[in-house]
């Protein structure tokens, strides 16, 4: 008889990050209003309290985990934070314009993959090819549809089609010409200038 296979743990994800962060804040908060609460009645048990809070906040549930330790150091770099809920919303917030993403499924991926991104999408930045124009020249899915009025849905199509020039990749790594979506839109706008003069 074979060995039964234990099942590997999964790796935490970005969304189970923001829920620990939004959970601890809370936490703290309540503690706050409680220890201020047994102050006024006692300052001996109000020490006593504080104490054991700050026991329970020293405990860091994710010192073992060695992508949540990257992304604390990318909160306090980027956004002068610790993981807090607004540090990691950040961060979420981040990943899902690099991949082109909407927050659920940037909420799904395993924080080594959150790092992975972060670290290419840093690479790229600092790489000697990147200039303030070519920044505005090629833009991603989102920020075309955004620019433009557009469902990201009809940008892609496009892009799919070659109506839109990109530059040849996919996924989060793909970006469009604007000079291409600038020509296209221009003529839809002669073709509807052209319907309103015949009527």
């Amino acid at each position: 008889m074979s060995e039964p296979t234990q099942s590997q743990p999964q790796e935490p994800t970005l969304g189970q990050l923001l829920c620990s962060a939004i959970t601890d804040e809370r936490s703290r908060e309540h503690n706050r209003h409680v220890l201020d609460r047994v102050a006024a009645r006692s300052s001996v048990e109000a020490h006593w309290f504080g104490a054991q809070i700050a026991a329970l906040e020293s405990f860091d549930p994710w010192a073992g985990v060695p992508a949540a330790l990257w992304l604390r150091g990318y909160a306090n770099r980027e956004f002068g934070q610790d993981l807090t809920p607004h540090a990691v919303m950040r961060i979420r917030g981040r990943v899902c314009e690099v991949l082109d993403i909407n927050t659920d499924v940037a909420d799904a991926l395993p924080l080594s993959r959150v790092v992975e991104v972060l670290r290419e999408a840093d690479k790229a930045s600092d790489s000697p090819g990147t200039d303030s124009v070519s920044q505005y020249r090629w833009l991603r899915v989102r920020q075309v549809a955004s620019l433009f009025n557009l469902n990201p849905g009809v940008v892609t199509k496009n892009a799919d089609a070659g109506i839109f020039i990109t530059n040849g990749k996919t996924g989060y790594e793909r970006r469009i010409d604007i000079l291409s979506v600038v020509q296209w839109e221009l003529a839809r706008l002669n073709q509807q200038d052209m319907v309103v003069t015949d009527d």
